[in-house]
C-alpha cells in the first residue's frame, strides 16, 4: 500500500513538473524551451498576416519554396531566411534569423541580434518537439521540425 502511494505521489509530481507555457500550445513537456528550440531545423510551413488582409500565395511545403530552414543553436547563434511572395502590396517579405539569440520576458519571447546590433523580438505562441509558431506586431510564422 505505502509503495501505491509513493508511485502516486511522484506519477503526480512528475504531471505538475511538465511545463505548458504557450497560449497554442495545448501540451505539457518534459524538455525545456530552449531543448525544443535548439538543434533543429525549423521550415517555413505558414505566414499569416496579422494587419491587412495579405496572404501567402501557396504553402512553401507544397511550392518547394522552403529553401532557407532556420536553426537556433545551443551557444545562441541562428542562422536561416528567405523571401516569399505576397499577394498584396508588396511582392515579397523578407525574414532573417542570421546572428545571436535569446529569450526575453520569461522566456514568452525570442530576440534575434544581428552583426549590425539590430534587432528582431518574436513572440513565441507554440513551441513543441514538431511546431515552432511565433509572431512580430505584423506576421505570424509557423514553422515545423520535418525531421520528427
Amino acid at each position: 500500500m505505502l509503495k501505491k502511494l509513493i508511485l502516486l505521489f511522484i506519477t503526480i509530481i512528475l504531471i505538475e513538473g511538465c511545463e505548458k507555457k504557450y497560449p497554442d500550445d495545448n501540451r505539457r513537456h518534459t524538455k525545456t524551451p530552449t531543448e525544443r528550440l535548439t538543434c533543429l531545423d525549423w521550415h517555413l510551413y505558414r505566414i499569416e498576416s496579422l494587419i491587412s488582409s495579405q496572404f501567402v500565395q501557396g504553402n512553401p511545403m507544397t511550392t518547394g519554396e522552403d529553401k532557407y530552414p532556420i536553426s537556433f543553436g545551443i551557444d545562441n547563434t541562428c542562422t536561416g531566411g528567405t523571401s516569399y511572395p505576397f499577394i498584396s502590396p508588396s511582392p515579397t517579405y523578407l525574414f532573417n534569423f542570421y546572428g545571436n539569440w535569446e529569450f526575453i520576458d520569461n522566456e514568452d519571447k525570442i530576440k534575434v541580434t544581428n552583426v549590425s546590433g539590430y534587432f528582431n523580438v518574436w513572440t513565441i505562441h507554440a513551441l513543441t518537439k514538431r511546431f515552432l509558431i511565433i509572431s512580430n506586431d505584423s506576421i505570424k510564422y509557423t514553422f515545423n521540425n520535418k525531421a520528427r
